[in-house]
């Protein structure tokens, strides 16, 4: 396989063919090929040869980054026969969507490949730095199929992750500063000491801090830990001269932090009145 991946990738026009060879060995069901030898034989290599391909090359590639991309929702397929909704067809377009959790067929991976975190961040990172239109395509299709996906933002990066990778994903999804970006961290569920650590991280970038507090206000959790990471923005964007030169966007900031923390206070005594 690795060999297979390792020619076809550097011709021209082999992308179709290798996106089929990738999507046989997905099908072919995790006891032939585990996602971890799959990443580390093939998607890897592909995945960073994509990341360097011009714009006009990566057009005639999009089955192969979607066949690449598709193995970072970390989706194993342990009996094919059991797969529900295997292909949804979309005009000439064909993908596949698991249901993951309807089936014994498909799994999520546990561990998830530290490689397939690595990966991720490098896209996340390259769109944000580069603008490409190649590297914003590429991260585009990972926001969408990836943090589009319930059960990777329920499961995999709830559950499977360790504080410092979400962490890594979360910051880069914030300083990307898109819409898609931030819809999809909109998605993820952040513990309260994920996001007093992101409040502290952002507290100098306005457009961060918007998000991270239209993620707290529409929390349904309320947390003392991060009202006091409120407060602590609230304190340091009053006094900053940092960020003089925005007026309206510190009001805005501003004026989020304490519907933040009104929000906070009245979850707060609603408990209480609960537990009285």
């Amino acid at each position: 396989c690795a060999t297979i991946c390792q020619k076809l990738i550097n011709f021209r026009g082999h992308q179709r063919a290798l996106a089929i060879v990738l999507s046989s060995t997905e099908l072919a069901g995790e006891a032939s090929f585990s996602l971890d030898n799959r990443w580390a034989l093939a998607g890897e290599l592909i995945f960073q040869k994509l990341l360097d391909f011009d714009d006009k090359v990566l057009d005639e590639s999009s089955s192969l980054v979607e066949a690449v991309v598709r193995m970072f929702k970390g989706a194993l397929i342990n009996d094919a026969s059991e797969i529900f909704n295997l292909v949804i067809v979309k005009g000439s377009s064909r993908s596949r969507s698991y249901s993951v959790g309807r089936a014994s067929g498909v799994s999520l991976a546990d561990p998830y490949p530290d490689g397939m975190v690595d990966a991720l961040v490098k896209s996340l990172t390259l769109a944000g730095d580069d603008e490409s239109d190649s590297n914003c395509y590429i991260a585009s299709h990972i926001i969408s199929t990836v943090f589009g996906s319930d059960s990777w933002c329920n499961i995999i990066f709830k559950d499977r992750l360790n504080s410092k990778d979400r962490m890594r994903i979360t910051n880069q999804l914030l300083l990307l500063q898109t819409v898609e970006a931030n819809k999809a961290f909109l998605r993820l569920p952040l513990p309260a000491g994920d996001l007093c650590s992101l409040l502290k991280e952002h507290t100098n970038n306005l457009v961060a801090l918007a998000t991270l507090l239209d993620y707290i206000r529409s929390s349904s959790s309320s947390s003392t830990e991060v009202a006091n990471g409120m407060f602590s923005v609230l304190e340091s964007i009053s006094s900053s001269d940092i960020m003089l030169e925005d007026d309206n966007g510190m009001d805005f900031v501003r004026h989020s932090t304490l519907s933040g923390l009104s929000e906070y206070c009245h979850t707060s005594s609603t408990l209480s009145k609960t537990r009285i």
